[in-house]
């Protein structure tokens, strides 16, 4: 039984048998495997991650003398085993308690030197603060938690609720990624089958435009809650198996159900907020989808639908993964131009858009019979005034064909979210925000996206 909204047990049940004979699953393990270790790290690549993460813990205590000392962990796909090449690295220090988190981000963008760190800045308006770096050419996010504790074992389990009493809100809000990593990774059944099904999911969903929380769809987070509520039902089902499950579960699930892995959830639902529901895993428990628009929801809702039946038919499974023509599926696109002077200030506009990109999305979301459908990456603008610049695109278009729509209030939300822009207390001279209409999108974004799937060529022709 799935989740419900106040229950006091998770019962887990196995989902219905498979369709596809198993022999047929197995030729397609051996194809997408070879996709994805092109996509994700090797186990050399994650050692070597993992002395990255040792040398950098080195240097902090070798910065700060402390009897406590300090000890970095691995945080979101590092610690869960399934981070791309392309992809950064989250960490988290934890340290002593006389040591505030001030304190420590200003000595470490102070007095942190190495030959391999080529950049560090202290971000104090997040809504975490961290410590921004390029460390061995790789992008480093590290937060900061001073514990209360004499010494930091490296056994250290960030789920002992008796050493996190004395935290404030935001060292708990800093810490919940590595609880929720490692609650995740003591509750599936079978770490490997685990790390397979959610390579697979994620790129699946990044080809299909569905992956990041940012733009209203779901994050990393969610889609490695929802991975492993699958294997914990079917823990004796292989790898091939558990694809077909995935699909078959969520493409007909009651969104108001929640979704949750923990031994009990007590959540009050809330319709208007509470799009779908996929809960954290540590108390306080909360929903972790809720940058979901109405659209978003049915886009994401119509991708579990295609992939069940894919994954149900002989002749469609290979297309699982094909990325969605997303620049031959739409009439018109919103084009949203970032630009700065310089890097720093177009790194900190595209945070800022990034951030507030959902107020704008709501707001599109209102228009009557019409869908906007964000891409959830960026494309290098090489063709601009600015020397730093990328775009990033909406698609538009009629829900129904047939049934009239609205847009004239399209020109107004547009100009409220330049006025916001223009009213950013860190805006600086040099940065610009652009945005307008257009019916096709530049020929080098189109080549950066990639081949159109094959739905979308048969349409054509």
């Amino acid at each position: 039984v799935q989740g419900s909204q106040n229950s006091e047990s998770h019962k887990i049940e196995a989902t219905k048998d498979l369709i596809i004979p198993q022999s047929t699953m197995e030729e397609r393990s051996p194809e997408w495997q070879r996709t994805m270790d092109e996509i994700f790290l090797n186990d050399d690549e994650m050692k070597t991650r993992l002395e990255m993460q040792a040398r950098l813990e080195g240097l902090i205590n070798g910065m700060v003398a402390s009897k406590s000392g300090f000890r970095v962990f691995p945080f979101g796909s590092n610690q869960l085993g399934v981070s791309t090449k392309e992809g950064d690295m989250d960490l988290i220090c934890i340290g002593p308690q006389d040591l505030t988190r001030e304190n420590f981000f200003e000595m470490v963008e102070k007095r942190l030197s190495d030959e391999a760190i080529t950049r560090i800045r202290f971000i104090r308006s997040a809504r975490i603060p961290l410590i921004s770096l390029v460390f061995y050419n790789l992008a480093v996010d590290l937060l900061y938690v001073p514990l209360g504790i004499d010494q930091i074992p490296s056994s250290f389990s960030s789920l002992d609720d008796r050493k996190l009493r004395s935290l404030d809100h935001t060292s708990l809000d800093s810490l919940n990624g590595l609880r929720d990593g490692e609650a995740i990774l003591q509750a599936v059944p079978n770490l490997t089958n685990f790390r397979f099904l959610l390579k697979m999911c994620k790129m699946w969903a990044k080809q299909r435009g569905i992956y990041g929380d940012k733009f209203g769809y779901l994050g990393g987070f969610s889609w490695s809650i929802l991975v492993a509520y699958i294997c914990m039902r079917n823990p004796k089902s292989n790898q091939m198996e558990l694809v077909q499950k995935f699909f078959q579960t969520f493409a007909t699930h009651d969104w108001m159900q929640p979704i949750y892995i923990t031994s009990s959830c007590s959540y009050q639902i809330n319709k208007r907020k509470d799009l779908m529901t996929i809960m954290t895993t540590v108390k306080p428990m909360k929903n972790s989808s809720t940058h979901l628009s109405m659209s978003t929801k049915h886009i994401i809702i119509e991708e579990f639908q295609r992939g069940k039946q894919m994954t149900e038919d002989l002749n469609e499974m290979s297309h699982l993964t094909d990325k969605f023509d997303f620049f031959g599926n739409f009439p018109a696109f919103l084009q949203i131009t970032v630009s700065g002077i310089e890097e720093a200030q177009h790194q900190a506009l595209c945070g800022w858009y990034e951030a507030t990109f959902m107020e704008f999305m709501f707001k599109l979301d209102s228009m009557a019979n019409m869908r906007a459908q964000p891409l959830p990456r960026s494309f290098v603008n090489s063709k601009g005034n600015f020397p730093f610049s990328c775009w990033y695109f909406i698609g538009i278009r009629k829900v129904n064909p047939d049934a009239k729509s609205d847009t004239s209030n399209m020109g107004g939300y547009v100009r409220d979210f330049i006025t916001k822009f223009e009213n950013w207390r860190d805006k600086t001279p040099g940065m610009d925000l652009l945005i307008k209409q257009i019916k096709s999108a530049p020929k080098e974004v189109r080549e950066q996206w990639g081949v159109k799937s094959p739905e979308t060529k048969a349409e054509t022709e």
